[in-house]
């Protein structure tokens, strides 16, 4: 059982002066009249009255015993519902912290579905796998072509230096070669006039150029290129 709070100064005094106050006239008089009465029957009222005054006292201490269970349980009481009281708050407090907690790991699931979204909207690892095995396949003939047209090139390359060497070495002998017959024809011509003595015209333009076949063997070339790389 608790215990009650005691007194303040401020509630001892109202409870002195409520006692001033209290009217005891009854008990003034009673007492009076027990003193100063002399016969039987005074007595015996007397006697009565006491015990009628007993009784009040009595059903005052109940009053009071009453009042101070009243007061004991409302402090119990008190105490009970400040215990609740923080109960509750306590309880509060839990509640907003798994409160927070479930936004949060509301939050997070829903982060991962997003990030789980995108990632299930890339390619599956065989996939990319293959994808990636293809793409170096692919690069690696393109290599392969590549140093086969290079090598392909370089030997083209050869064959027409070779044929261009040829053809100046034709050119050459093609321009001797005319050269001289020209001059044979001049000879010859000087000897038939001087044989003759008479000057004939010479179908030969001695001021023409050296004759050089370089379109024709220039054409014979392209043909032979064309033909090679049929």
């Amino acid at each position: 059982m608790a215990q009650m709070n005691p007194f303040t100064v401020a509630e001892e005094d109202n409870i002195i002066q409520a006692r001033l106050s209290n009217d005891e006239k009854g008990l003034r008089q009673l007492s009076k009249r027990l003193f100063n009465s002399k016969s039987q029957q005074d007595y015996q009222s007397t006697l009565i009255e006491l015990q009628r005054f007993k009784l009040q006292m009595n059903r005052s201490h109940l009053f009071e015993s009453a009042i101070r269970v009243q007061s004991i349980e409302a402090e119990a009481e008190r105490e009970r519902m400040e215990e609740e009281c923080n109960s509750i708050v306590e309880q509060n407090k839990q509640l907003l912290f798994e409160l927070e907690q479930a936004q949060l790991d509301r939050q997070r699931k829903m982060e991962y579905d997003a990030l789980a979204s995108e990632i299930l909207g890339y390619p599956s690892r065989d996939d990319s796998s293959q994808a990636i095995d293809a793409l170096e396949n692919s690069i690696r003939q393109l290599h392969e072509t590549k140093e086969l047209q290079r090598n392909t090139f370089s030997k083209r390359a050869v064959t027409f230096a070779e044929i261009l060497d040829a053809c100046e070495r034709l050119r050459g002998d093609v321009g001797a070669e005319a050269e001289e017959g020209r001059r044979r024809a001049l000879l010859e011509m000087e000897l038939e006039g001087e044989a003759e003595q008479q000057p004939q015209k010479s179908k030969l333009d001695p001021s023409a150029a050296v004759f050089e076949p370089t379109q024709s063997k220039k054409a014979d070339l392209e043909e032979g290129e064309e033909d090679e790389e049929q």
